[in-house]
């Protein structure tokens, strides 16, 4: 059977507002002179069929015709056509072995509709060309005959009309008594001159390189314009080798049976038309990156599709969050006999999971969990998806709601993308999110990153989410369901650019890290005049903790929720907001600030407050800051001051002198000899407690107090260093 290849349609001849454009001569044709005259099937106003035979070989004008797409056709005018308009105009296309038509009836062999109108009007010049772009790219084999079908259900006054024929030998043409339905009447060996012309063809001569003109006829790198055909016949096979920020283009692409195309890891080829594909295509994946396709049209096709996906442990064992690019992907790709795919059932509130001996197929749009266990055969490889056509066009799926007890885990659905290319979350049209909430949140190593609107994102959340990447959106409170849809509109190559956007005023953003491990987390404050000081659908996001328990974990809490972006109402006058913080180990950190001019160049201040260690620290001065911290969970420790009075007492970050508590101890530490007077206030001023310190580079003051607020005030011949401090017993 040809394959069909369906492409823009584009009318030479006329269209139906009626303009009449006359094209040159097609690249491939039999005759190119007038001939003689036949009205056949043009001029019969009653309507008329004909089925013309062309022998292999007959299309030798200027050059044999090559193997490829024909996507127009060309007839030669003996006289002046029209305008007439034409009833249920359609074209059909086949190929055999046959070198004559049947001597009584219609040829029955197979036939594809390759152009069809239920009325269009032709018009043409006597001498010239008239050319059909087809619906429908056809698939040419030169080695075959070519069977050419036209019919028209009748055309008022068409007459005086003919087109420019050859009598050669042989039974050449079929034709129907004049009137619908068709009935055979007889047939002949005059041909219509006839022609035809190709999509630029893949020829391999030099190299597998598709960014090489001379790889191509004719002999230029395929544009965006371009109809592509992909033949079996050359040894090298096209390789898509550009980059995602130059990425290779094409209208419309055919892969004749038995070819190959290859989008190799981290290139793209984006084709503005049509895919049909016969033979093999094949997008790469290596350890950093992944190919990219983009197209705007739909992709079919009885050839295979297969797309990779890197899967790689670092030697150790890992989840992976993934999703499938094809319509029709069985489960069996990601499992073995000792590992299962892992669907979320939110109904529930509960994993389940596809065994190796029982595989089912992946739901487009839906995301999947499996865990790679290195030394089974999981690690650094790439898993080959496949099963039915590549997605495209308008995508859905349902989502629930489910439970509304306080704090419950409801609503979190687990999605992925479905397309062979990055998706765009901050897309301006092709998304529906109908009662979601604005952000989505991903699972990266064992941690999560989440992102929001105003390109907000956490840990590796950016507004890009890669091919295969499922992720996780939750239906908004008070509703029960939800629905995601997506169209190819939100569809880009960028699958790794980081979007954070610095022009924001009053947004901060703190990142923690462990000293000894280098794991990390983040998250980030902001105040906006539309947000509200509860949860926000359209800015804030929730804090997913990390599965991995050795990461530290950094967050906020809006009085219900642990949040990762916590979006609030307009700074005005002083606001203190507790800094949650989490460790399963004990260790050194560090916070470091970032986005801290966004406040203070709009005259704010940024204080950090360590309460175990009573320090003050102004991030605009210092935007780093490092403590020692046991196991611990909660938000009594740090907090971020905006815009603190200056009637506090803050730290001298230029002192080399270090005051801070542990427990109900007061400690002071230098780098030289102390040599000086400790004072100890209450927050009335009242001394509470006084020391001389001297000959010694460390001192310490214990208190009675469990749970109070002092000034540490130490004075030397040169200064005066002051330091508030709060125990907590």
């Amino acid at each position: 059977m040809n394959t069909k290849q369906s492409i823009k349609l584009i009318l030479f001849f006329c269209a139906f507002l009626g303009t009449n454009i006359i094209n040159a001569q097609p690249q491939y044709y039999n005759y190119n002179t007038t001939g003689t005259g036949n009205s056949y099937p043009f001029n019969i106003p009653v309507g008329k069929k004909v089925q013309l035979l062309y022998l292999a070989g007959d299309f030798n004008k200027p050059s044999s015709a090559p193997a490829g797409n024909i996507i127009s056709i060309s007839f030669m005018l003996y006289s002046n056509l029209g305008p007439y308009t034409y009833a249920d105009f359609i074209i059909k296309m086949g190929q055999s072995s046959i070198t004559g038509l049947p001597d009584v009836g219609w040829y029955t062999g197979e036939l594809d509709t390759v152009y069809k109108k239920t009325s269009v009007s032709l018009s043409g010049t006597a001498g010239q060309w008239m050319t059909i772009t087809l619906d429908s790219g056809f698939i040419y084999d030169p080695a075959k005959s070519l069977i050419v079908e036209v019919e028209q259900c009748g055309a008022t006054g068409a007459t005086g009309f003919a087109c420019a024929n050859t009598t050669l030998t042989g039974n050449r043409r079929n034709w129907s008594a004049g009137g619908c339905p068709y009935v055979w009447q007889s047939k002949n060996s005059s041909l219509t001159n006839f022609g035809f012309s190709l999509s630029n063809s893949w020829t391999g001569s030099i190299s597998t390189d598709w960014s090489v003109a001379g790889n191509w006829d004719p002999p230029l790198v395929p544009t965006d314009n371009d109809n592509i055909y992909i033949s079996s016949i050359p040894t090298n096979q096209p390789h898509v080798t550009a980059a995602s920020d130059s990425p290779a283009l094409c209208k419309t692409l055919s892969i004749g049976s038995g070819a190959n195309i290859t989008i190799d890891a981290g290139k793209a080829l984006t084709a503005s038309g049509n895919i049909t594909n016969s033979g093999t295509f094949t997008i790469k994946s290596d350890a950093s990156s992944i190919g990219s396709l983009l197209n705007t049209g739909s992709i079919t096709g009885t050839g295979d599709f297969k797309v990779e996906r890197w899967v790689k442990t670092n030697g150790s064992s890992r989840w992976e969050y993934v999703s499938s690019p094809v319509a029709s992907a069985s489960s069996s790709i990601f499992t073995s006999a000792s590992n299962n795919l892992y669907y979320a059932d939110e109904t529930q509130n509960a994993w389940f999971s596809y065994t190796n001996d029982s595989p089912q197929n992946m739901s487009v749009l839906k995301g999947y969990a499996r865990k790679y266990i290195d030394g089974q055969g999981d690690g650094d490889v790439a898993k080959t998806i496949t099963g039915g056509t590549l997605n495209t066009g308008s995508l859905s799926i349902g989502l629930t709601r489910t439970g509304t007890a306080p704090g419950g885990q409801h609503g979190w659905n687990l999605v992925g993308n479905p397309y062979p290319s990055a998706i765009d979350w901050d897309a301006t049209s092709g998304w529906t999110k109908t009662h979601l909430d604005g952000a989505y949140y991903v699972r990266s190593n064992g941690n999560y990153g989440a992102y929001t609107t105003d390109g907000i994102g956490t840990v590796s959340a950016t507004r890009y989410i890669p091919p295969m990447q499922a992720f996780w959106v939750r239906v908004s409170s008070g509703e029960t369901t939800g629905t995601l849809e997506c169209t190819n509109d939100v569809r880009v190559h960028n699958s790794h650019n980081i979007y954070k956007t610095k022009s924001l005023n009053n947004i901060l953003h703190l990142t923690v890290s462990n000293n000894a491990n280098s794991l990390t987390d983040d998250t980030y404050i902001r105040f906006k005049e539309e947000a509200t000081e509860g949860f926000d659908v359209q800015y804030d996001a929730y804090k997913m903790f990390a599965a991995e328990v050795t990461y530290p974990q950094i967050y906020t809490n809006n009085g219900n929720d642990d949040i990762s972006i916590n979006s609030l109402n307009e700074l005005t006058g002083e606001r203190t907001i507790p800094l949650g913080f989490k460790t399963t180990i004990s260790g050194q950190f560090t916070i470091i600030a970032d986005m801290v001019e966004s406040f203070t160049g709009n005259g704010n201040t940024v204080y950090i407050e360590d309460r175990q260690n009573g320090i003050f620290q102004d991030l605009s001065l210092n935007n780093t800051y490092e403590f020692y911290s046991d196991a611990t969970a909660g938000l009594t420790r740090l907090f971020l001051h905006f815009n603190l009075s200056t009637t506090n007492i803050i730290e001298d970050l230029k002192s080399d002198i270090q005051i801070y508590s542990y427990k109900n101890v007061i400690h002071l530490k230098s780098f030289k000899m102390l040599e000086g007077d400790v004072s100890v206030y209450d927050i009335l001023g009242q001394i509470v407690a006084a020391r001389h310190l001297s000959g010694s580079s460390s001192g310490v003051i214990s208190m009675d107090s469990q749970n109070a607020i002092y000034i540490v005030k130490y004075t030397t011949k040169e200064n005066t260093i002051t330091k508030r401090i709060f125990i907590n017993q």
